[in-house]
């Protein structure tokens, strides 16, 4: 079970991380839309949606350097050092007897189960009423205009169907893979042959895109963030680009007066919505229900078709590239405070404890990074130059307790001259995989003039069960 607990922790935490990447690149999109859709198409604008949905799910820094990410953050517990009596101190303290970790990813795990069980019940009831309410025949002029438009725009008859429905307020699509356009029922002998043709060439659209896939797909990866507001507000508009991305595919090539016609099929079919429950599956063809979405979308509908700009559309993407950069590095940068705060492992440590000595038998150490040890000239009869362990983390501490990294790389060609060489610690901190670590301790000299760097005997090694540093 604390297994468990920890897992789901870790996750947690991650989640969080992805959500900081993903609301740093989505702002930007949520500010530019109507700049970049001006410019652009209700397509590229969709697309530009779709990244910045991805962000949530695959932000840029999980690709990069992925084994130092499971190592660092999977593996390794944090250590938090404080000072005694000080409000950081007493701030852990209190996350501590509250069991925060453990009760925000509880909130969080439950807050997952009941998002999904609430949307899945939902998706149950609809393809319940479908099933129960939807007939089988066809009218002739829908049927006949339906044949038409799968065989104008190559969509296999096979793979979708028209079916009419009692419990649908408005036409929809539903079905991931085999899909079937819903028409209500009063509709049915209330259009003319016009508007008929208008809503199946809109239904199949959605069809011929895949929408029901990506609304499903988009739900489900998107609800690890349930938590983000921000991630709800992109998905909602997202999700009304895919319904004007298919009202321009419709009307493209379409004169002022057919516009002027599909709007108005529009305002009546959004007259019905209330009567059409959630479906949490279906594509509609207007799936919004208020008015500002609704002149959102006429005034779409009605725009005058422009150029597409490729400059427009090459600023945006290198914009969404650069954001997302600039989100992997904060996103990257946070991981430590998110873990030290999140993580239901940590270990607080006050300054005092983490520099004192202890004994080797009570499973404590002796901080080898903050001390300095003595050592004889024998030590340093076989000296060699020194090479940094690529594995390691390396310092040189002075007798006077000076800390400053080792040199990483080879020492660079000097001209002739007499080294002037001073006594060093150099220490290598090596983590290893099961979360502990070695630090080792070697004689050593270093010149004050050019920096030559001289290693001799190991005169002290320690391990720690579990890495502090």
């Amino acid at each position: 079970m604390r297994s468990l607990i920890t897992i789901l922790n870790k996750i947690f935490m991650l989640t969080v991380l992805m959500s900081i990447a993903g609301s740093i690149v989505s702002l930007p999109v949520l500010v530019a839309k109507e700049i970049i859709y001006k410019h652009t198409s209700t397509d590229f604008v969709l697309l530009v949606y779709k990244l910045a949905m991805v962000s949530f799910i695959l932000p840029m820094y999980i690709l990069i350097s992925i084994d130092n990410i499971i190592m660092d953050f999977v593996l390794y517990d944090p250590v938090v050092i404080v000072q005694s009596g000080s409000f950081k101190e007493s701030a852990y303290s209190f996350l501590e007897r509250i069991n925060f970790a453990e009760n925000i990813t509880a909130v969080w795990f439950i807050g997952l189960i009941v998002y999904l069980g609430v949307h899945l019940l939902a998706y149950l009831q609809i393809r319940c009423y479908i099933k129960n309410s939807y007939e089988g025949h066809s009218d002739k002029v829908w049927q006949d205009e339906f044949e038409r438009i799968c065989m104008e725009r190559n969509i296999n008859k096979g793979k979708i169907k028209l079916l009419f429905c009692t419990e649908t307020g408005q036409p929809c699509i539903v079905g991931m893979f085999k899909n079937a356009v819903l028409i209500p029922e009063y509709l049915k002998d209330s259009l003319s042959k016009e508007d008929i043709s208008i809503i199946l060439t809109h239904e199949l659209i959605h069809a011929q895109k895949n929408d029901v896939l990506t609304k499903v797909l988009t739900f489900v990866l998107s609800s690890l963030n349930w938590f983000n507001p921000l991630l709800h507000i992109l998905k909602r508009e997202m999700y009304d680009w895919i319904e004007c991305s298919c009202d321009e595919a419709v009307v493209s090539g379409y004169d002022i007066k057919r516009r002027v016609k599909y709007a108005k099929l529009l305002v009546r079919l959004n007259e019905e919505q209330y009567k059409a429950g959630i479906c949490v599956s279906a594509a509609f063809f207007n799936e919004s229900k208020n008015l500002k979405s609704m002149k959102r979308r006429i005034e779409r509908i009605m725009k005058k078709e422009n150029k597409t700009k490729i400059t427009v559309k090459v600023i945006t993407l290198a914009g969404i590239i650069g954001t997302s950069l600039c989100a992997t590095a904060l996103a990257k940068e946070a991981d430590w405070a998110v873990e030290s705060v999140f993580s239901n492992s940590v270990a607080v440590m006050s300054e005092s404890d983490h520099k004192a000595t202890y004994l080797e038998d009570t499973e404590d150490y002796i901080d080898e990074a903050y001390i300095y040890f003595d050592f004889d000239e024998e030590s340093l009869i076989n000296a060699v130059e020194y090479k940094p362990n690529e594995n390691a983390d390396c310092d040189i501490v002075y007798e006077d307790g000076t800390i400053e990294g080792a040199v990483m790389g080879e020492t660079p060609i000097e001209p002739q001259h007499v080294h002037t060489y001073k006594n060093v610690n150099i220490k290598e901190h090596v983590k290893n995989s099961d979360g502990s670590c070695v630090v080792t301790t070697y004689a050593g000299k270093v010149c004050t003039s050019c920096g030559k760097e001289i290693i001799g005997d190991v005169i002290s090694e320690t391990s720690y069960k579990k890495c502090p540093h």
